[in-house]
């Protein structure tokens, strides 16, 4: 489970992290697309789809927006 695990048992109830390197340009456009989301809508699952769906619209490849998994679920409140 490696950190998400430790985040969990720190008290985290979402995380948002990937299987494998991923470059930072195209970590920071998922990223930020995610906390907008998030910020705007308050729900991670759509958050994480609406991030996903725009970086394949921007023509990355998928080994790039596939690396990033949302473990837990908590919207925001």
């Amino acid at each position: 489970l490696g950190l998400p695990r430790s985040l969990y048992l720190g008290g985290a109830s979402t995380v948002l992290s990937s299987l494998w390197p991923v470059e930072d340009r195209a970590t920071a456009q998922f990223m930020e697309i995610f906390h907008q989301e998030a910020r705007r809508e308050g729900d991670y699952g759509k958050a994480w789809l609406k991030a996903r769906d725009e970086l394949r619209a921007r023509g990355s490849p998928p080994w790039i927006y596939g690396a990033f998994v949302l473990g837990g679920g908590r919207s925001v409140n």
